[in-house]
């Protein structure tokens, strides 16, 4: 787990996820070993013994998320519970996905339960803190999978069962989700060396990078560079940490990525705002607002070409 939200997220506690019933007859396939050799090695440093994880049961289970002639596989950390992994905010699933004759990892989150639903989706308990809120409370999100050319493709935010839609910073089922998008990673690497090279500090951008749900109609994903979350820690003169204010609107702005057929278009940069997704008739639209200002000022965008 990576990113300011979830490194907040680890502790003592561990939570249950949601398991699917499985017929007592069913003869279940077997996972790919390269699946299997990358989560023991994941565990083994969390601190498992081989025997640990041996005997974990209900630790890979195969799904149909992705429409794929093979299946996919779903990960459960659950079932081998680790006190560096798991915490207030549950344990970690993944979902596994063939692309080019082998598998890969395509969502790793940690949630306190989860369902997969008969359309494909996942519905994911989350904890409180990643929708704006307190631990208690109830942060659900819905994933599915969004295909694209070649092959890959993105598990992205749906539109939610229980809520209009979701406040930013959205939830992303890979973090950091911007090295997909070749520009997207170019903002964050100039974001890093201002940090580095002019103010002299450390710099996070794993809450910065963002996929955003298709705004566009043309089934493919928007992206976001979210200042608003970019860090560049400082230490003062006193041995304090301060976070350094950025003056480059060039590097220091949001901007918001809209696919065409040819990539991925920058739009025009950004003070740093907050924003929400909502689903109106079905369809994801964007809102924003300025940053600190009690959702003062919101507009909503219109991105459709």
């Amino acid at each position: 787990m990576t990113g300011l939200f979830y490194k907040c997220l680890l502790g003592p506690a561990l939570s249950t996820g949601l398991l699917l019933p499985q017929p007592a007859t069913a003869k279940m396939p077997v996972p790919p070993a390269e699946v299997v050799q990358a989560v023991a090695a994941d565990l083994r440093e969390a601190g498992l013994s081989p025997r640990a994880i041996d005997r974990a049961r209900g630790l890979y289970r195969p799904v149909s998320l992705t429409g794929g002639a093979m299946p996919d596989w779903l990960v459960d950390m659950n079932a081998a519970p680790s006190g560096m992994l798991c915490g207030t905010g549950g344990c970690p699933i993944e979902v596994w996905v063939q692309q080019g004759g082998h598998y890969r990892r395509a969502l790793s989150l940690q949630v306190l339960g989860y369902a997969v639903e008969p359309n494909g989706y996942v519905s994911l308990k989350l904890h409180g803190v990643l929708c704006g809120r307190t631990g208690s409370d109830d942060c659900n999100y819905r994933f599915g999978w969004q295909p694209a050319q070649g092959g890959e493709g993105w598990f992205l935010p749906m539109m939610p069962s229980d809520v209009p839609g979701y406040t930013g910073p959205v939830v992303q089922a890979l973090a950091p989700a911007a090295h997909m998008l070749p520009a997207l990673a170019a903002q964050e690497a100039a974001y890093a060396a201002w940090c580095e090279k002019r103010a002299g500090g450390t710099p996070d951008t794993s809450d910065a990078a963002a996929l955003l749900p298709d705004l566009t109609g043309d089934a493919r994903p928007e992206a976001l560079f979210d200042a608003n979350r970019a860090l560049c820690t400082v230490i003062d003169r006193e041995g304090a940490e301060q976070q350094a204010p950025c003056p480059e609107p060039a590097i220091c702005h949001s901007v918001i990525y809209t696919s065409t057929s040819t990539g991925w278009r920058a739009e025009p940069a950004q003070k740093p705002f907050e924003y929400w997704i909502k689903w109106q008739s079905g369809r994801p639209r964007m809102a924003i607002a300025e940053a600190d200002c009690g959702m003062c000022k919101i507009r909503e965008l219109d991105l459709a070409p």
